[in-house]
């Protein structure tokens, strides 16, 4: 008798013994926290569940208008060794720059619970540069070249916008003076050219005035000093004479570049 009561529950243990080392789920979440950084924007978190039998789980997260989480639904239920990956998104749009921002997550289950928390930063503005407009503004009844002369337009609102150096001394900003001017590009090109010869000619205005003044102080002394000696009078005035020649040339000069930037500009 007695050994059919051990012999039954024998069997008893046996067909309870599945029941007796039942273990429970267990939640895992990988990983256990995002940092999005300042450019980050996607990123994925994981539940697992590593026990046994069924993990019922729930993730929330605190209200905030920056973070986004899919599928909608924020919970689930998951067999031994199962998972489930929610896809986190952030956007920093209307965000502060230089600020960082963090959620803590709640993820409870019948398996434990854990507090992942997501951060992520906003980037400081980029200094940005702006470049004004420098279409030639021609005033009514000028011409291109008229104005571009007047104010040493290549070197002053006709320039290279990256360094502001001028058309006269800076091909490339000669041909970005060409590129902005659209349809009067071959009157600017000229006009960028011809600054040059003005700054030459103005430099040999400059030149021949000197040495005229210089003939006409030398004539004045000779004059002075020539005793009533016809040679020697008639050479000062000579000298005089020829620096009065050299100071017309030297307006004409002047006169003829301009009239070339008339017939250009037409």
């Amino acid at each position: 008798m007695a050994k059919k009561i051990l012999r039954f529950l024998a069997i008893g243990a046996i067909l309870l013994a599945p029941v007796l080392t039942y273990a429970a789920p267990l939640i895992q979440v990988t990983p256990n926290g995002l940092d999005f950084g300042a450019s980050a924007t996607v990123n994925t978190i994981t539940v697992k569940n590593i026990g046994d039998g069924i993990l019922s789980f729930t993730i929330t997260p605190q209200p905030t208008t920056w973070l986004t989480i899919a599928p909608a639904d924020l919970s689930g239920a998951l067999s031994a060794n199962a998972e489930k990956a929610f896809t986190f998104t952030v956007s920093r749009t209307g965000l502060t720059p230089g600020m960082s921002y963090s959620n803590n997550l709640s993820i409870t289950s019948n398996g434990g619970a854990a507090s992942p928390i997501i951060r992520m930063s906003v980037p400081l503005a980029s200094p940005t540069t702006t470049v004004a407009n420098n279409e030639p503004m021609i005033p009514s009844g000028m011409t291109i070249c008229e104005m571009a002369h007047s104010i040493r337009g290549c070197a002053s609102k006709m320039q290279d916008p990256e360094n502001a150096l001028p058309c006269a001394t800076n091909p490339t900003a000669c041909a970005d003076c060409s590129r902005k001017a659209g349809a009067n590009s071959c009157k600017v090109e000229a006009c960028c050219i011809l600054d040059r010869v003005f700054t030459v000619a103005d430099w040999v205005f400059v030149i021949l005035i000197v040495v005229a003044a210089l003939f006409i102080i030398w004539g004045a002394f000779s004059f002075v000093t020539s005793g009533g000696d016809t040679a020697k009078v008639t050479s000062a005035r000579n000298k005089i004479i020829w620096a009065l020649v050299g100071i017309v040339v030297a307006f004409l000069s002047q006169g003829v570049v301009r009239l070339i930037i008339q017939i250009i500009a037409k």
